[in-house]
């Protein structure tokens, strides 16, 4: 325990960064095709999808206490469509309009806190 936590925390207890406590595995997809199921948390916590089509996305099994971020960026067509799956609850029950312009890059955000459904929320859109 005593080796872990000098390799985790600096001399005031706060984490080292870079340690591995705090840097997200990122995944990416460089083409999504029209079906696209997400990496296991164990994976990757951060997901980086170029979209070249109308795309399903399958998510990772629901798990209290997980969440990731979903970066949806259109390839230089644009006008591609994500259909979310069901366990998918938004504010208000109804999913975001993605921005569909050629290049165009949003973040969203999935949290799940009753080991069922994931939370989503836009971080961002049109990111430049």
């Amino acid at each position: 325990l005593n080796s872990y936590l000098q390799v985790e925390h600096a001399s005031d207890g706060t984490h080292v960064l870079g340690s591995g406590l705090v840097t997200e595995n990122v995944s990416t997809v460089a083409a999504s095709t029209n079906a696209l199921t997400l990496a296991a948390m164990t994976t990757a916590t951060m997901h980086d999808v170029t979209l070249t089509a109308n795309c399903t996305i399958t998510f990772p099994t629901a798990t209290a206490g997980q969440s990731f971020i979903l970066l949806l960026r259109q390839d230089g067509t644009g006008s591609r469509t994500v259909t979310w799956p069901a366990s998918v609850l938004w504010a208000s029950g109804t999913a975001p309009t993605l921005t569909t312009t050629a290049s165009a890059v949003d973040v969203l955000a999935f949290i799940c806190v009753d080991g069922t459904n994931w939370l989503g929320f836009v971080s961002g859109q049109d990111m430049k």
